[in-house]
């Protein structure tokens, strides 16, 4: 699918790439999806329609959440150019950048992955937008409103906000968790927020402005009236959400592309935390997709009544498979719940470009692990361990971050047993 969104004289088209997960992109006129591009690195968009992000030049602190934020994911978008491509980036007071973007692209092609080479620094992203000023891969709730009253107009806009996503999953009968949620206009107490939500130890607090893993909170079932009070008293919050902090056995995430043309399935994998809410990396194997197939029917009802209210992007959905069967938002049992979706690259979605690696024994991988954030003091032992391992195990490094020596790895191996592959991994770590 291709949407011409606006031209410029400057920069050509501004285009969503399907090819390029559905990322923004700069072209001449007549851009297609085999030719060049350049591919736009706005990771401070990863705060979605957080009132931080419409903020960052009247308010300082804004700023600086939203250009750290950019900082330390433009890295990441390489994975999702080609070859050819140019990478547009702002160093927000970085310097120039494209050392570390080089060291990123030799990862990948030692693996037989090519990505862009070519690395466009520009001193705002907002420079190069068109008019209307869409912000690429992103849409805040000011630029939202070019689309129609209240800003929610465009499906991609609407059904990025929790509460939205959520409240249609309900509607439609994809099993989701019991949810309350607690607004301005005091529809409901916190105290019927908390029976809608159902009987648990402790809870999951949600700020649903789409500022992801800034905004959640876990709290036992005493601190929840409190922490969205606090919530509730920051004008940026007009609507919190809680639910059960529910025990899992698992949480998977499926990636597929809606297009005009129907749904396509991607990918599965499943995630890890480090602690409640913060992401440390995904699990995948060839055989992801079949394990989940017994939930097959729910996660794409889950994609169909998004793609049936005009979502169109690559999304990634994240699942929830309890220990036990769980009581969900439609008073039956569940085995598995829906609960969120991201409209854009997610976490996971370096997988789709690192499954097309080539070992050294000319294998693909069987099972890929990503370590989002790890700490690597000479990013040049990466390649001593690729150099010294089996031919059928190696690292990528997809992204790097100069001023805290932070790293994020992908762990690839074949025909290899799980134990074998985990013990590559945590003594390259040691190592690292």
């Amino acid at each position: 699918m291709r949407k011409d969104i606006a031209t410029n004289d400057q920069w050509g088209f501004l285009s969503f790439s399907e090819s390029r997960g559905h990322m923004h992109v700069l072209s001449p006129n007549g851009f297609a999806e085999t030719d060049p591009a350049h591919v736009i690195a706005n990771g401070g968009a990863q705060l979605m329609n957080a009132k931080v992000y419409e903020e960052r030049y009247s308010n300082p602190d804004a700023g600086q959440i939203i250009g750290l934020n950019e900082y330390a994911t433009t890295a990441v978008m390489l994975a999702y150019s080609r070859p050819g491509d140019t990478l547009v980036y702002a160093p927000n007071g970085h310097g120039d950048r494209s050392a570390v973007f080089k060291r990123i692209a030799n990862s990948y092609a030692r693996y037989g992955i090519e990505v862009a080479r070519n690395y466009q620094e520009v001193e705002l992203i907002d420079d190069i937008q068109v008019d209307p000023p869409l912000i690429p891969n992103i849409i805040s709730p000011t630029i939202a409103a070019y689309f129609g009253e209240n800003g929610h107009a465009d499906p991609n806009v609407r059904y990025y906000n929790k509460h939205i996503h959520q409240r249609l999953w309900e509607e439609t009968g994809v099993p989701t968790p019991m949810t309350g949620y607690v607004d301005r206009s005091h529809q409901m107490s916190i105290e019927r927020a908390l029976q809608a939500a159902g009987d648990w130890k402790s809870y999951v607090i949600n700020t649903v402005d789409g500022s992801g893993g800034y905004g959640i909170h876990f709290a036992d079932k005493s601190e929840v009236g409190r922490i969205i009070t606090s919530l509730m008293g920051d004008r940026n919050n007009d609507v919190v959400q809680i639910q059960g902090y529910i025990p899992l056995k698992s949480s998977p995430c499926i990636i597929g592309n809606l297009s005009d043309s129907g749904i396509e399935i991607l990918l599965a994998s499943e995630q890890y935390f480090k602690t409640p809410g913060a992401h440390s990396g995904n699990f995948w194997d060839k055989e992801m997709l079949q394990r989940l197939k017994q939930y097959e029917d729910d996660y794409q009802r889950a994609f169909a009544t998004l793609w049936e209210e005009g979502v169109r992007s690559q999304i990634n959905i994240d699942l929830l498979i309890p220990e036990v069967p769980t009581i969900g938002s439609d008073g039956n049992l569940h085995d598995v719940l829906a609960r969120e979706v991201n409209i854009r690259p997610a976490g996971s979605s370096v997988l789709l470009r690192q499954q097309d690696a080539t070992l050294r024994n000319d294998g693909s991988p069987d099972i890929i692990h990503t370590v989002s954030s790890t700490r690597v003091l000479d990013p040049d032992m990466i390649e001593h361990i690729n150099d010294s391992t089996q031919k059928n195990l190696g690292i990528i490094l997809y992204n790097y971050i100069e001023t805290s020596q932070s790293a994020s790895l992908a762990f690839l191996g074949n025909d290899i047993c799980p134990d074998d592959f985990v013990k590559f991994k945590n003594d390259s770590l040691k190592r690292l």
